[in-house]
């Protein structure tokens, strides 16, 4: 099956040291409860992949604004959203099942020409960000094809793979193929505690 879509100091806000993660403890105004008016369908998939999510989740909802312009300010996003009226586009794509004490979804965020896609999860309890972490990503330009995507292990883990699809570079030597081929996938652990909502590399 072809993979086309590719993918600390306290002060209300950290960041991990990658730019991957997140963990806010933030309160905004009603986020869980326009979280949960929009409706979205459940997601219980252990892949967490832009092709997965794409197929059988996309559904378009909006993300409500207090949430987009809290994560603009705080520039979580990545640089073309740094500044408000960007042609991205944003949908609330599912609610994702991983804890009975906070409630996640999944946003996903494409770029105008859709060549970049990022899938983000959220973590909220009824009044309070408590976290946010890029789990999945694509990126096709030319002659350079990559992907994220995150696999739940189980007890709150998850692994990122980071996955180069296509290259222009051409190797002679069959050592060097092998070699690149070893190095085109590797994998961050990241911890997704159920009880706190909080997301760290492990």
């Amino acid at each position: 099956m072809s993979l086309f879509f590719l993918m600390l100091n306290f002060n209300g806000f950290a960041q991990g040291n990658d730019g991957l993660i997140y963990n806010f403890n933030k309160q905004i105004n009603r986020i869980g409860a326009e979280l949960k008016a929009s409706q979205v369908s459940e997601c219980y998939v252990n892949l967490i992949s832009i092709n997965n999510v794409v197929s059988n989740y996309l559904i378009k909802k909006e993300v409500p604004n207090s949430l987009l312009d809290f994560l603009i300010n705080k520039k979580v996003f990545c640089p073309a959203f740094r500044t408000k009226g960007s042609n991205e586009k944003v949908f609330l794509v599912a609610r994702y099942i991983h804890s009975t004490q906070y409630d996640s979804y999944l946003i996903l965020v494409i770029s105008e020409d859709s060549s970049r896609k990022n899938l983000y999860l959220v973590n909220v309890t009824s009044d309070t960000l408590i976290s946010f972490c890029l789990i999945a990503s694509c990126s096709q330009e030319i002659g350079l094809n990559m992907q994220r995507y995150s696999i739940y292990q189980g007890n709150d883990l998850f692994e990122m793979y980071f996955e180069e699809i296509i290259s222009d570079i051409e190797l002679v030597q069959e050592e060097d193929k092998v070699r690149e081929k070893q190095q085109r996938v590797f994998k961050i652990p990241i911890v997704v505690d159920s009880d706190t909502g909080k997301i760290y590399r492990k």
